[in-house]
């Protein structure tokens, strides 16, 4: 279920595990979306606008992002999916 404009949202996980999880993920795409529950993890929690411009991302990004951490907590978060567009061609 895919919930648009999402403003307020109940984070699982303390922010110690979003720091745990932060130190043991490479790749920066997983490491941007857990700083957002990070963010929002904090005493002084930022919006999702604020967020979103703290991220260089759009807002919309940001809260597709929520909806999967909403419907799947973080195994929907971090779900890595293939492009399923063409596979890429260089002419010579």
């Amino acid at each position: 279920m895919a919930i648009a404009g999402i403003t307020r949202i109940k984070i699982r996980e303390t922010i110690a595990e979003l720091e745990a999880l932060l130190q043991q993920y490479s790749n920066p795409h997983l490491k941007e979306r857990l700083q957002v529950l990070y963010l929002l993890q904090l005493p002084n929690a930022m919006s999702v606008s604020a967020i979103a411009k703290v991220t260089r991302r759009h807002q919309g990004s940001v809260q597709r992002w929520l909806s999967q951490y909403c419907d799947n907590r973080l195994t929907g978060l971090l779900e890595t999916r293939q492009s399923s567009g063409r596979s890429i061609v260089i002419l010579t």
